[in-house]
């Protein structure tokens, strides 16, 4: 899938769960991207390059990251960092959204190390990265996340906020 749409598709399911809160939909849209940085070649691999390659090397593409281990890991420093629970929650949204995505590209190995061959990858479809799906799917993450927008009255919520923040006490 394109990094686009590992982006928009958790930030979508977030602002339905969550409303218009810039934290939360940044952190689900972020970890969309994250389990892809054990690729030099994907938006985050390219923006953290040596990241990226140092742990393609280490462990390969779409292996630790893309595991319930690696979401395992990732949830259990969130806690030991002491982040709240919204953010763990809109952080799960996007790794696991990103987990669903490439098992309808492909194919993820949920259970690696354990089952780590290709004929042991969670295999939802097998729909062509960049093709007509992915892009209909980011058109209707788009449309969803505009929906949410429009229902959940976030004009008004940012009208608020702004208000609050410009208003000077005497």
């Amino acid at each position: 899938m394109m990094g686009r749409t590992h982006c928009l598709v958790p930030a979508a399911l977030a602002a339905w769960l969550f409303g218009p809160d810039p934290t939360v939909l940044l952190i689900s849209a972020g970890t969309g991207l994250l389990p892809d940085i054990d690729e030099p070649q994907s938006t985050i691999g390219y923006r953290l390059f040596l990241l990226a390659k140092g742990f393609k090397g280490l462990v390969g593409h779409r292996t630790y990251s893309h595991s319930l281990v690696g979401v395992i890991t990732a949830a259990s420093l969130a806690v030991t960092f002491d982040m709240p629970w919204k953010w763990i929650e809109a952080g799960l949204i996007g790794w696991g959204s990103h987990l669903v995505l490439d098992a309808l590209s492909g194919g993820v190995p949920l259970w690696w190390p354990w089952y780590a061959t290709n004929r042991e990858r969670w295999v939802l479809a097998r729909w062509k990265p960049f093709g007509f799906a992915d892009h209909l799917l980011l058109v209707l993450a788009g449309v969803a996340f505009g929906a949410a927008a429009i229902h959940g009255n976030w004009l008004g919520w940012w009208i608020e906020l702004l208000k609050r923040d410009i208003t000077v006490s005497p």
